[in-house]
């Protein structure tokens, strides 16, 4: 059997198991824009950086930030 025959049957298989089921993002559109405006020679770390959840010291500030607007909004619309 053939490399591509085998991967289609595991993934045929997974499908069957429902393993695709609650996939983040499921049914909408990828957005593939700031994957190929990343430089190529940098893409691949960047995604294996970005899909192991690590950001630089920059995105970690703006995502606090957020989370604190967030929060200052709910205590203010509890009042």
């Amino acid at each position: 059997m053939s490399l591509e025959k085998t991967v289609e049957a595991v993934i045929k298989e997974a499908m069957e198991r429902g393993e695709f089921d609650n996939l983040k993002h499921k049914g909408k559109p990828i957005d593939l824009t700031a994957y190929f405006e990343t430089p190529e020679d940098v893409r691949m770390s960047y995604s294996l950086l970005q899909n192991a959840g690590m950001v630089s010291a920059e995105v970690e500030l703006l995502q606090e930030i957020a989370a604190f607007q967030e929060r200052l909004a709910a205590t203010f619309e509890e009042s």
